[in-house]
């Protein structure tokens, strides 16, 4: 059935509802915090070698799947110019799919905002941060 959908608002809704009912996150709950406050390095290399520790320490099955689904959007910004699919715009789609803090915090606009640097960093340095 979703092989014949040519919408690809239904398609990405259906993704992002996949990875949004899951019971634990892609990005797991015990390394939220980790993922959150490597987003905030300034220093690049600190960045992407905190980030290579948490992929590396994420089970086989989600860093594989994590990778996959990043592979997959870095090709989507390939046609921002007719999907306005920026890595920043998929980084504020799919934050808060892939990743949610295990209990509800006081700022959750600032959590939101967090999630979605992780993701932007993860798009953009997934080369380095996977290879």
């Amino acid at each position: 059935m979703l092989e014949q959908e040519e919408d690809a608002h239904v398609l990405c809704g259906a993704l992002k509802l996949f990875f949004r009912e899951l019971k634990t996150p892609l990005i797991p709950f015990d390394v939220f915090d980790a993922a959150l406050k490597a987003s905030a390095y300034t220093n690049q290399k600190d960045k992407i070698k905190h980030f290579k520790e948490i992929v590396k320490s994420l089970p086989t099955p989600n860093r594989h799947t994590l990778e996959f689904l990043l592979r997959h959007l870095l090709k989507v910004t390939q046609f921002h110019s007719f999907n306005r699919m920026h890595i920043s715009n998929l980084a504020i789609v799919f934050g808060p799919t892939l990743m949610w803090s295990e209990e509800e915090t006081s700022n959750m606009a600032f959590d939101l905002m967090m999630q979605n640097l992780v993701i932007e960093c993860l798009l953009q340095e997934f080369d380095s941060i996977f290879k």
